[in-house]
């Protein structure tokens, strides 16, 4: 119940975001549009099947399809938006699995307390927050990254952002070691004080987005 509950309150925020991030047409899209009634229907259309996505967690895979498909001058707003759903998905879904995940292992380790099939940070779940945390860090990174043109090659690309590349690289490191300290604080004070310091966790980002 608590892990459905947890997956109900991510897609529900995501697809809050969603829903304000791409608003029903405004009264002068509607006069603009007016000759053209498929084309504002397909808008109300995106955006419920985009809010419904969100909800069953597949906010980014709906987001990146709509880039993929859009190719006039919409085609950077969406690409924009497809950044925006990888940033709130790693907010609201993957740092806190990361952190729910850790908090198991913390608690398991307790020898107070019994976890049937589980014994502390067995290599299964270690894998699974080392991973989350590096999706993470990368899903953060790539919002500084520009987009390689074909023209060029790898070597040449860089050469010519040597120093932009080189400062990503180390806010990658930098990144990761800061989302695993606070991942490892959360989920250690929670197995210490009680799980009430996720809702503290889940009205902090409410309040940061």
């Amino acid at each position: 119940t608590f892990v459905f509950l947890f997956f109900l309150l991510s897609g529900s925020m995501t697809a809050a975001y969603w829903l304000l991030h791409y608003p029903m047409p405004t009264e002068t899209d509607q006069r603009e549009l007016k000759d053209s009634k498929k084309k504002m229907d397909f808008k109300k259309m995106v955006r419920t099947a985009g809010a419904v996505c969100c909800l069953l967690q597949l906010g980014t895979a709906f987001a990146a399809w709509r880039a993929l498909r859009v190719k006039d001058i919409r085609q950077r707003k969406a690409e924009m938006d497809l950044r925006g759903m990888q940033l709130v998905d790693t907010v609201f879904l993957l740092l806190p699995v990361a952190t729910l995940q850790a908090y198991v292992g913390m608690k398991c380790s307790s020898p107070d307390l019994t976890c049937p099939g589980r014994s502390g940070f067995d290599a299964l779940l270690f894998c699974a927050v080392l991973g989350a945390i590096t999706s993470a860090s990368l899903c953060f990174v790539s919002l500084d990254l520009h987009e390689k043109p074909p023209s060029l090659t790898w070597p040449s690309y860089w050469k010519a952002h040597k120093p932009h590349l080189s400062e990503t690289a180390a806010k990658t490191i930098f990144k990761f070691f800061e989302l695993s300290a606070r991942i490892s604080l959360i989920a250690l004070f929670g197995a210490v004080h009680g799980g009430y310091v996720f809702f503290v966790f889940a009205v902090h980002s409410v309040f940061v987005l």
